[in-house]
């Protein structure tokens, strides 16, 4: 896994919340897991997928789920605003209260509403992949999670 996670903003030294950037920019997966760390919890505030496809002919569709230490579902949906196909850049944010706006090849966003609370406590991950599996090992996937951490 190839997750970094750094501070954008911590209020004080004695407040122990504090908003975090978590991104998995590794080439050549369209697969990607953000873990929450040990003795954290985080609310998530955005998420942001930048997806490069391959010439591999075949249409992606993006999942995103939310999933406990043992890797149940607890949420999760499939952007069912947009279609990825082979040699397409599509960018995609989803945050609260998000209108639906379709992404175009390389030109327009797309948006849709994140689930307001979600809070994941340690251990927790988000998994964002294409669920149609067309070319994983070869696509590429840039994903950034913007979260409240709480510790």
């Amino acid at each position: 896994m190839a997750q970094t996670t750094s501070e954008i903003h911590s209020w004080s030294p004695r407040n122990p919340c504090g908003f975090i950037l978590a991104s998995d920019a590794a080439a050549d997966d369209s697969d990607k897991t953000i873990t929450v760390p040990s003795g954290e919890s985080w609310e998530i505030k955005s998420i942001r997928v930048e997806y490069t496809a391959t010439a591999t002919a075949g249409t992606r569709t993006l999942a995103i789920l939310f999933r406990d230490a043992t890797d149940d579902v607890i949420h999760g949906f499939t952007v069912s605003n947009a279609s990825i196909t082979a040699s397409q850049v599509m960018v995609f944010n989803f945050y609260p209260d998000a209108p639906t706006v379709a992404p175009t090849d390389g030109a327009v966003e797309g948006t849709q509403a994140l689930s307001h609370g979600l809070i994941l406590p340690a251990g927790w991950d988000i998994r964002i992949y294409d669920s149609a599996d067309v070319d994983a090992t070869a696509d590429d996937v840039v994903i950034h999670v913007t979260a409240k951490r709480m510790r």
